[in-house]
């Protein structure tokens, strides 16, 4: 059995943003990542009213720009 991870990282708009959350919850994304200034109220209501908390990370920091230091960090807590 193939088993394939995928996320996606969310660099847009707010308005896009919505949209793409409503694409990616009706094709099973299992993973996005909202950049800094990617969500508004609209947008986080959306996640909570379709309970996708644990499948939308987002508050965070830019994964683009501090990715390998989240990684590394993830690696040894997990060691």
């Amino acid at each position: 059995m193939l088993h394939v991870r995928l996320w996606c990282s969310v660099p847009y708009l707010p308005q896009i943003t919505l949209d793409l959350l409503k694409q990616a919850k009706a094709l099973s994304v299992p993973a996005l990542w909202l950049q800094p200034g990617t969500d508004d109220d609209a947008v986080l209501t959306y996640i909570r009213d379709n309970q996708l908390e644990d499948k939308v990370i987002y508050g965070g920091p830019c994964i683009l720009v501090e990715g390998d230091g989240i990684i590394s960090n993830l690696k040894q807590a997990v060691l």
